[in-house]
């Protein structure tokens, strides 16, 4: 019976005698319950006990199943005290975080609110100040223009005093008249006395040159457009290294390709200035008199004549054949960065860093006006061909287009992010471009002076020259980490990619014929692509 006590299913009901044996056996009082067996058993067969039907309730079963629930439930108060504390921190912290972004609200509100008051403030101050400042703008502007025309007249008179006293100074080379009293005394020769000019000099004393109208283009120092083969993608590809010279002891910052012969100018920080033969590499001659680094190079249109800009704030013009200077024009006051032929040749521009772009008169050797609009160094200037249209390019970021007939700014272009460093018109005069030291390349439209396209082919580097192919089909731009890029003027992709100097490249230039492109660097090299 013990065995059967010990294996009772708990969901069983207990008679009440059951209930104080399994209580009695719960508890382990072994003694207890084997004296109540006893006495149960007795008086059970003598009769003096009747075995109840009733059901006794297991209280220790259901005290048991309290006990159970009541630890389960101090279980999930806890548990739910412990969420409750975290949630109460959270809560904390978030008012805590939106007391002080109300603060901070109000904080930027009430500083909107100052700024407002201050912007409207100063609109209030601005807006009498407005018509005077307008005011100010045109008179600028027309004391500008009458300053410039007052530089016109001024020059020109001075040349016409200067040529009124050099023929008075000049000795007569009349006879004198017969008299009866003396035979007439002979006169020697003027050249008998008369030692002979420099150049300069001689210059000096011919008579301004009148600039031809726009529509009218003075053709007689022109030559014929020689023979040419266009770049096309074909050949784009299959250009090579040729030749490398080590032209020059310092770097060659100044590059020009004759426009009818197959020769080159080159010009460096070491002051020299030397013509070589391309492709072939081979030296013509050397040419000096300058003081500072060369700058700038540029032929006439025939190619007798090359200009030189240099360090020293002189211009030199020599003539090709003679290998000789033949004018020194030193009017400027800070370094020339670049030079331009008109394509007479009897005129030559220059920009220099004193921002300002002078218009010399080759038979003279003077300036003829002094162009003025930029706010910075003047980088580049460029004739537009068989035109008075005249392009230059500034440090400030501009562009601007002047005639050079009135000696007048007729447009200025905005579309560089950093200082233009390079313009050029193709041959054709239907498009120029630009570049700056950002790597920007921007091709524009003559007739509509619009951008056509902006290229990439640079992005980030430094192009300090450009140069279309004869046939305006490609543009060479010269990049400071030593490579050559040729861009397509269709689309402003980039062609190919020609490599081979040590340092940046600092000028380019291509052949008049076609037949090759050349590049100067940083590092003294002149190299050739055929």
């Amino acid at each position: 019976q013990v065995k059967h006590l010990t294996t009772m299913s708990a969901d069983q009901v207990e008679l009440p005698e059951d209930f104080v044996r399994n209580f009695l056996f719960r508890c382990g009082m072994e003694k207890t319950f084997e004296c109540f067996q006893q006495e149960w058993f007795e008086r059970t067969s003598r009769g003096l006990i009747t075995p109840s039907n009733t059901v006794a309730p297991d209280i220790y079963r259901i005290n048991q199943t309290l006990s159970d629930e009541l630890e389960s439930l101090r279980t999930e108060v806890k548990q739910s005290r412990e969420v409750t504390s975290k949630a109460q921190a959270g809560q904390e912290k978030m008012r805590k975080e939106r007391d002080f972004h109300r603060l901070q609200h109000r904080r930027v509100l009430q500083e909107k609110s100052e700024l407002l008051a201050e912007v409207k403030r100063l609109h209030a101050a601005n807006k009498d100040r407005e018509p005077v400042v307008a005011q100010l703008e045109a008179k600028y502007e027309t004391l500008l223009r009458q300053n410039m025309l007052t530089t016109i007249d001024r020059d020109r008179a001075k040349n016409q005093v200067q040529s009124l006293q050099s023929t008075m100074r000049a000795p007569s080379t009349a006879q004198p008249p017969p008299t009866a009293q003396a035979p007439p005394t002979p006169q020697p020769p003027p050249t008998a006395h008369r030692p002979s000019m420099p150049a300069t000099q001689r210059l000096t004393l011919r008579r301004e040159t009148t600039m031809p109208v726009d529509g009218a283009p003075d053709l007689s120092q022109t030559q014929p457009l020689p023979t040419f083969k266009p770049l096309t993608p074909a050949r784009i590809r299959s250009l090579a290294p040729g030749p490398a010279v080590s032209a020059h002891s310092q770097a060659i910052s100044a590059l020009a390709a004759h426009p009818t012969r197959n020769l080159v100018a080159t010009g460096a920080d070491d002051a020299g200035i030397a013509l070589w033969e391309g492709p072939s590499g081979s030296l013509v001659c050397e040419l000096e008199g300058h003081r500072g680094f060369v700058s700038a190079l540029d032929f006439s249109a025939k190619g007798d004549l090359l200009a030189s800009g240099s360090g020293d704030a002189m211009v030199k013009v020599w003539d090709v054949e003679k290998r000789e200077c033949v004018a020194t024009l030193a009017e400027h006051s800070h370094p020339v960065w670049s030079v331009a032929f008109h394509h007479t040749a009897a005129f030559l521009a220059s920009g220099a860093m004193d921002s300002n772009v002078k218009l010399w008169d080759l038979a003279t050797a003077r300036s003829r006006a002094t162009l003025r609009g930029h706010r910075d160094a003047v980088n580049t200037v460029a004739f537009q061909y068989l035109s008075n249209t005249l392009a230059s390019g500034s440090a400030d970021r501009t562009v601007a287009l002047w005639d050079a007939r009135t000696s007048l700014q007729t447009r200025v272009l905005r579309g560089h992010g950093a200082p233009v460093n390079a313009v050029v018109f193709s041959r054709a005069g239907d498009r120029f471009a630009s570049s700056d030291s950002d790597g920007a390349i921007v091709l524009w439209d003559v007739r509509t002076l619009t951008p056509v396209w902006t290229s990439s082919a640079a992005q980030g580097l430094s192009v300090p020259r450009l140069a279309f192919d004869p046939s305006g089909c490609v543009l060479a731009a010269a990049c400071e980490d030593g490579s050559v890029r040729i861009v397509e003027t269709a689309d402003g992709g980039e062609a190919v990619q020609l490599a081979g100097h040590a340092d940046a490249v600092l000028a380019t230039a291509i052949a008049a014929s076609g037949d090759y492109v050349a590049s100067s660097g940083a590092d003294g090299v002149l190299r050739f692509w055929v």
